[in-house]
């Protein structure tokens, strides 16, 4: 079984950041969207989702690794 963290919060303020200036509709619900299917969350599941990115409930430590890259190609959306 592989551990479980929160994730950083690094990545929560880089998430905050991606949801404001030009296209941050298309870059957050890309990265949301991207994350959710990865996650194998349901659309319904979304409240878990942001408890997820806000560093309310813990997830296994591939998954952050993931999120990181994934994050880092959105903020590279113009």
């Amino acid at each position: 079984m592989e551990e479980k963290a929160f994730v950083p919060a690094i990545l929560t303020a880089q998430w905050k950041t991606l949801q404001r200036g030009r296209n941050a509709k298309f870059r957050s619900g890309r990265f949301r969207d991207s994350m959710m299917k990865h996650l194998s969350l349901q659309e319904s599941q979304v409240n878990t989702f942001y408890a997820i990115i806000n560093g309310k409930k813990s997830i296994e430590t591939g998954y952050i690794k993931y999120a990181m890259d994934l994050m880092k190609n959105c903020l590279l959306i113009k």
